[in-house]
């Protein structure tokens, strides 16, 4: 993977906030038949492409702050669909990951998440405890005790 100058972006995701925030870090694959890797995330259910949308290189490692919006127990819907445009218009099936993170935001709470997104088509699911935060120096798969989140305790 080649590594880009820093890719940073953030979407809100409602327009309420809880002070909830997940710092979510992406390795692309790289495709040599597409221009964008376009990511979209919704809570709850899986992005319709309505809301905001953030285009990245593929093959880039992307960095993109993602604000919590009025469910935060929702799990979190992250789409990244690889097109010839930005916005993806005009290619009605482009080539998508699709990941379920079980849970991502806790109120007041900056988390961190690191995926590397596999090549299309695939679909991910995200335990909530590889979700980093409340804790400081813990290895990825510590962050629950007793299967709750740290964050809970």
């Amino acid at each position: 993977m080649r590594r880009a100058p820093l890719a940073i972006a953030a979407l809100a995701l409602a327009s309420c906030s809880h002070g909830a925030v997940l710092e979510l870090s992406l390795e692309l694959p790289d495709r040599g038949d597409a221009r964008f890797a376009v990511l979209d995330a919704a809570p709850g259910a899986p992005p319709d492409g309505a809301g905001p949308t953030v285009a990245f290189a593929p093959g880039d490692e992307a960095h993109v702050s993602l604000v919590a919006g009025a469910d935060l127990e929702a799990p979190l819907h992250v789409r990244v669909r690889f097109c010839e445009a930005p916005d993806c218009a005009g290619e009605p099936s482009p080539p998508t990951v699709r990941a379920r993170i079980e849970r991502a935001f806790y109120p007041g709470v900056k988390t961190s998440l690191t995926l590397a997104v596999p090549p299309p088509p695939a679909t991910l699911e995200i335990d909530a405890c590889r979700v980093q935060g409340c804790i400081e120096g813990r290895g990825a798969a510590l962050y629950c005790v007793d299967g709750t989140h740290v964050c809970e305790l």
